[in-house]
C-alpha cells in the first residue's frame, strides 16, 4: 500500500496562495509538499483518479500502467477528475483491456452527464467500465472485497455521499480508507462495529484550524476529529491493538507543517500508532 498524493484540493504550496504553510512548502520541500490526493491499494487498484496524475506517475514513481481497477471516493475535481483517463486513449501501446471505475450510484448519474459534451474515455467502454455502487452493498474488485460506506461529505451528485471504502485482501488483513469524510456518521460507526480495521488511512484535512478543535465538523476533520474517531474505533472493537493509523488529505489552511503534526500527534495520546501521512509513503503490509 501506498499513499501516492496526501494533499487536499489545492494541494501545498498552493500555487496562487502565499500563507505560511504553503511559503513553508516551497522553502522546505520534501514532506511539506502535498499533491492531490490518491492512494495505491496494490499493483492493480488505486483509489481516486485526480488532476497530478502526471506528476504522481513521474516524480512519484505510480506506475498507473498496471492499473485495473479505480475505487472513486466521490466527484470532486480533486478526486475525479476523468478527463485523465484520455491518457490511456491517447497511449500508443497500453494494456488492451479497460479499467474498471466503481462509483457511487449518484456519482456515476453526474459523471454521465459532466462528461457528455466531451469525446471522453470515460464514457468509452473501450477504454473504462464505469460500475454503480450502492451504499452499504459489497462488491468484488479483482481479488479484494469492497464495502463501500457513506462518508460525512457532500459532492456534486444529487444525494451523493463521498464513499469511504472499507476493504478485505485475500490474506485476510483489512483496510479502511476514510476521505474525505467529517467526523464519521452514526450509521458508518454502527456497521464499522461488526468489521475489523488493521490500517486506517483518514484525512486530517484542517489540522489545528479555527473551528476544528472540536472532533464533531462536517464535511472535513481536523486533527482532534482524527484522534476521536480512533479513540470511538478503537473503544468500540474495530481498531485493536495492532492497528495503525496514517493521516493523509491535509491541506493548507492551519498552523501544522509536516513536522508541527508529527509533534501535535506525539503530544497527544492515542490507543494506537498515528502516523502522519506523505507523498509516496510506503504502508507496511501489501
Amino acid at each position: 500500500m501506498r499513499i501516492i498524493g496526501s494533499g487536499a484540493a489545492e494541494a501545498i504550496p498552493n500555487p496562487l496562495c502565499s500563507c505560511g504553510i504553503c511559503e513553508n512548502a516551497r522553502k522546505a520541500r520534501g514532506r511539506d509538499i502535498r499533491s492531490r490526493t490518491c492512494f495505491r491499494v496494490d499493483d492493480a487498484t488505486q483509489i481516486d483518479f485526480g488532476p497530478d496524475q502526471f506528476y504522481q506517475a513521474t516524480v512519484l514513481g505510480n506506475d498507473l500502467r498496471t492499473v485495473r481497477q479505480v475505487l472513486v471516493t466521490h466527484s470532486h475535481e480533486d478526486h475525479l477528475a476523468f478527463t485523465e483517463f484520455n491518457l490511456k486513449q491517447m497511449a500508443s501501446v497500453t494494456n488492451p483491456d479497460p479499467i474498471d471505475v466503481y462509483l457511487s450510484r449518484p456519482a456515476h448519474a453526474w459523471l454521465l452527464n459532466a462528461a457528455a459534451p466531451f469525446d471522453c474515455a470515460v464514457t468509452d467502454e473501450t477504454y473504462v467500465r464505469l460500475h454503480p455502487v450502492d451504499y452499504g452493498v459489497a462488491f468484488q474488485a479483482g481479488n479484494l472485497t469492497v464495502l463501500p460506506l457513506k462518508g460525512n461529505h457532500f459532492a456534486h451528485g444529487t444525494g451523493e455521499n463521498s464513499i469511504n471504502y472499507h476493504i478485505t485482501f485475500a490474506d485476510g488483513s483489512t483496510l479502511y480508507y476514510a476521505v474525505d469524510t467529517g467526523y464519521f456518521l452514526e450509521d458508518t460507526l454502527e456497521r464499522l462495529k461488526m468489521l475489523r480495521v488493521d490500517t486506517l488511512v483518514v484525512e486530517g484535512t484542517f489540522g489545528d484550524a479555527p473551528g476544528y478543535e472540536t472532533p464533531h465538523t462536517d464535511g472535513h476533520m481536523g486533527a482532534q476529529g482524527v484522534l476521536a474517531v480512533t479513540r470511538r474505533l478503537y473503544e468500540q472493537g474495530t481498531l485493536h491493538d495492532a492497528s495503525h493509523v496514517y493521516v493523509t488529505h491535509v491541506n493548507h489552511k492551519h498552523s501544522l507543517t509536516y513536522p508541527r503534526m508529527v509533534d501535535w500527534f506525539a503530544a497527544r495520546p492515542a490507543p494506537v500508532p498515528i502516523t502522519v501521512g506523505y507523498d509516496g509513503m510506503e504502508i507496511p503490509g501489501k
